[in-house]
């Protein structure tokens, strides 16, 4: 009996003492503990926006991961209003988080018209966006100049890029005796006066036809990896001296990295086209904030490409090239930006040469292009808003370009600057703009006229 006794007042005494275990759950929360996470407004897949998050269920809060995660939403393009709050959880102390993420969904017809270094392009495309709750982007155009014609195919998901390319042309090309070419199909006047560039020593007819595919794989948040595979015929009629040996088929693989921000890469039509619908508008009022302090963004790229018989080609040959660009921002909303590129390669057949030109990174339009086996190339720009409000925004770029090519103990030099103005309206992402280039090697200026497309 005594033992007994002994035993009740143990446990009394320990009942006394000891809190329940639910208590004890409770007070050792961390009120700033993520206790539950609720997503509304959207009509997205909600494990998408999940996904940008840079929190979960267990995580302790703070403003920090708050405005990472709206960077990563607002990087979508898609959401009318976003807005990430915090509420206190009653029953377990700590911290209820709301994701209110408005959204939508639209396809849009566009047009594309523009005239670049004196020669007209125009087309027309089709936009679609989160029509399949996917935060997808469906861009598919035709764009069309004078012997030449392209058609494009882009999917773009939140972690995925598919990308389909199909270009035409036949035009002649005129090599001249310091072994410069035309960058694109001259006519009138430019045809009338040849020589104003230099010595014509040689001219044929190019005919090509290139289909390009290309995947690009989101593999963290700042590197995306990047396969692709070219198929181009290419033929030569008409020679005046000689044409290029590279008559066939030319296939080549490729294979790319790609590191930096989302923010360092500029974005482009397709990718703002909602904001005719109100998509995309979540962070108007915060963009047009000038920033409280100066900050860069950095993109680096390497890439290289292959071809050789094995994989059916013509010839065979390997290209590298490294490229690094940067965007320095202003607490007075103006940037600097750079790029600067080097290639090199071996054995490369004449239609797969570098070139001194736009799509290789120049921003000016140039008549006269450079080819070789290696080249550098590097371009600065600055650009000053001179007025923005809640419809749109008017800017003006200063902007100069170096290039080099090497081709057989020759040099090829191509230099130019000029400057570009444009007005974007915030709901209607076609730029409207005009610029000049002065090409210091052909002393001449060129006028660009945008409207829809690219300068």
């Amino acid at each position: 009996m005594t033992g007994t006794k002994s035993l009740i007042t143990i446990a009394i005494f320990l009942y006394s003492v000891l809190p329940a275990s639910s208590d004890t759950t409770d007070r050792t929360v961390n009120p700033n503990t993520i206790t539950k996470i609720d997503i509304t407004g959207n009509r997205v897949t909600e494990s998408i926006i999940r996904s940008m998050l840079t929190f979960s269920v267990g995580d302790e809060i703070d403003d920090s991961k708050i405005r990472n995660s709206k960077l990563n939403l607002y990087s979508l393009d898609l959401f009318r209003s976003l807005d990430i709050r915090k509420t206190p959880d009653a029953n377990s102390g700590g911290t209820d988080v709301v994701v209110e993420a408005r959204d939508g969904w639209f396809v849009l017809p566009f047009p594309i018209f523009g005239i670049f270094g004196g020669e007209s392009y125009y087309g027309a495309g089709a936009i679609e966006q989160n029509v399949f709750r996917e935060a997808e982007h469906v861009t598919a155009y035709s764009d069309f100049k004078k012997d030449e014609y392209e058609d494009m195919l882009t999917i773009s998901l939140p972690d995925i890029t598919l990308n389909a390319r199909l270009e035409k042309k036949s035009y002649t090309e005129y090599q001249y005796s310091n072994g410069g070419f035309n960058s694109h199909s001259f006519t009138g006047s430019e045809l009338n006066n040849l020589g104003r560039y230099g010595q014509v020593v040689n001219s044929y007819n190019e005919n090509s036809t290139a289909m390009h595919l290309s995947v690009e794989k989101l593999l963290s948040d700042q590197f995306r990896g990047i396969l692709g595979v070219k198929v181009q015929d290419v033929g030569y009629t008409s020679a005046q001296v000689s044409a290029p040996g590279d008559n066939g088929r030319i296939t080549v693989l490729s294979a790319a990295m790609r590191f930096g921000s989302p923010f360092s890469y500029v974005r482009n039509a397709a990718n703002v086209a909602g904001r005719i619908f109100g998509l995309g508008m979540a962070d108007l009022e915060e963009s047009m904030k000038p920033p409280s302090c100066m900050y860069t963004d950095y993109g680096l790229r390497a890439s290289f490409d292959t071809s050789s018989t094995s994989i059916g080609s013509e010839n065979n040959f390997n290209k590298f090239s490294l490229a690094a660009n940067s965007i320095t921002h202003f607490c007075d909303m103006s940037s600097i930006s750079f790029l600067a590129r080097g290639r090199i390669g071996n054995d490369i057949p004449a239609s797969q040469l570098f070139a001194t030109n736009h799509e290789e990174g120049l921003t000016g339009a140039y008549s006269r292009e450079f080819r070789g086996d290696k080249m550098v190339l590097a371009t600065a720009a600055w650009t000053r808003p001179f007025y923005h409000d809640g419809t749109g925004q008017l800017a003006g770029t200063l902007f100069c370009d170096y290039a080099a090519s090497y081709l057989n103990g020759q040099q090829g030099i191509k230099e130019g600057t000029g400057f570009i103005l444009t007005y974007r309206l915030w709901r209607i992402p076609l730029p409207f703009g005009f610029g000049y280039t002065y090409c210091l090697d052909d002393s001449e200026w060129l006028a660009s006229i945008s409207l829809g497309g690219a300068f």
